[in-house]
């Protein structure tokens, strides 16, 4: 599909490589689990054993607050500093709103266009099947706190770091988006990164409950490559 050609010819200026023997990117127009026949989709080639090598991810290549300046930057101003998983949202955000112009359009174009599909994102039809529910009441009250943050502080955010021009577009269904890629897909990089949005890498199911404590990102804030 052209999302599949656009992901790979973005992961190859990227820097991001995978073993071709281990892994393939499909498109078979077959609906797998909750994925639609538009999404990408990667599948392993045979068996992989534990701790076998599969790819290199450059920390470049990652979409985190230290790697957009535009937010990293701001962050203080607008009393960010200390809300890691706002940042990495507003810096989400920015690259979203910005379009063809992100250093990341490419990965960007290959998610869910409107978003994972968590109940953040539910039309309230479906969030009524959920009443009386403690959840229900749980992502209402989310969303006023999203609305509050978006308000208060990503939107002064990204409107300064835009200017008057590039703010025309700015929505707050985007910032939701935002939200719900860095909950699903974010992975710890580096004390200088920290959370992030690691391109190939959150292909893969990554459920804390499944993953081995003892497995981590190796190299430290210097080395700039992901394994």
């Amino acid at each position: 599909s052209s999302r599949n050609r656009q992901l790979l010819e973005w992961m190859k200026l990227a820097g991001v490589v995978y073993d071709t023997k281990l892994l393939s990117f499909v498109d078979d127009g077959v609906v797998h689990d909750h994925l639609t026949p538009e999404q990408v989709k990667i599948v392993a080639r045979r068996n992989i054993s534990a701790m076998t090598k599969i790819g290199r991810i450059p920390k470049s290549a990652c979409l985190s607050v230290f790697n957009v300046p535009a937010i990293m930057k701001r962050l203080h101003k607008f009393a960010m500093e200390d809300d890691a998983d706002l940042s990495l949202a507003a810096a989400i955000t920015h690259e979203i709103v910005i379009g063809k112009k992100s250093r990341w359009y490419g990965y960007l174009h290959s998610l869910p266009k409107d978003g994972e599909f968590v109940p953040l994102l539910w039309p309230d039809p479906f969030l009524e099947y959920l009443r009386p529910s403690e959840l229900y009441e749980e992502i209402v009250e989310n969303k006023l706190r999203y609305r509050f943050q978006w308000d208060t502080q990503v939107e002064p955010l990204l409107q300064d770091a835009l200017g008057a021009k590039g703010s025309k577009n700015l929505e707050f269904l985007d910032f939701l988006r935002a939200v719900s890629f860095a909950g699903s897909r974010a992975f710890y990089v580096d004390d200088d990164h920290g959370e992030a949005l690691v391109p190939l890498a959150d292909m893969f199911n990554h459920k804390p409950a499944f993953v081995p404590t003892d497995m981590e990102v190796e190299g430290g804030p210097s080395e700039d490559e992901s394994n």
